[in-house]
């Protein structure tokens, strides 16, 4: 029971962030938008290990690789995308 709450929180970051980015609040450069993908899709590829789904675990962990790729490439930006979105850091 506890790991599909565990399943479930990575759940409702992920659809967080795909809702955010669907009503133009976020973006694939913002910070927090990566930040909620990759924690989502770790806490279910966690799940996806523990339930040995082979086809999801591939699944979540591309997604961790894509989530981090973005927050590594745009690093050097967030600040100045955070200041021409007028957005504290």
């Amino acid at each position: 029971m506890y790991i599909e709450i565990f399943a479930s929180i990575g759940l409702i970051l992920l659809l967080f962030a795909f809702y955010h980015e669907n009503t133009g609040k976020y973006d694939k450069k913002h910070r927090e938008y990566n930040l909620l993908n990759l924690i989502g899709s770790l806490i279910l590829g966690v799940y996806a290990i523990v339930i040995q789904s082979y086809i999801f675990i591939a699944l979540e962990f591309i997604w961790v690789g894509i989530s981090m790729y973005y927050l590594i490439i745009n690093l050097p930006n967030y600040h100045k995308y955070n200041l021409q979105n007028n957005k504290k850091i």
